[in-house]
């Protein structure tokens, strides 16, 4: 699942998380932050070519749920490419005969 992580360093990390007994397994971790254009992502590890990064759970201050534009905004980028539609986004769509129509 994708979650938001509160490191004890103060980062915001979001990453497809797996949770283990004494660790989290992170898949494609980015750090996030506020930019003068809005909110910014960047690889945890820049430098390194591991797809996934092991953080213990005593470093991690909280976990939550991002925001489903956040989350659809990393699997876009960073994952799956999977983007929920929001309510929003089929609203006005009906369903005839099993085809969806305008």
């Amino acid at each position: 699942m994708i979650l938001v992580l509160k490191l004890v360093t103060g980062e915001d990390v979001l990453a497809e998380v797996e949770d283990k007994e004494s660790h989290y397994v992170l898949k494609n971790p980015v750090v996030i932050g506020l930019t003068q254009e809005g909110v910014g992502t960047m690889p945890l590890c820049p430098f390194s070519q591991d797809k996934e990064t092991i953080i213990e759970k005593h470093h991690v201050v909280f976990t939550n749920t991002p925001e489903e534009e956040c989350r659809n905004a990393y699997s876009a980028n960073y994952g799956s490419g999977i983007v929920v539609a929001t309510e929003a986004d089929v609203s006005g769509l009906r369903v005839i005969g099993g085809e969806v129509q305008e």
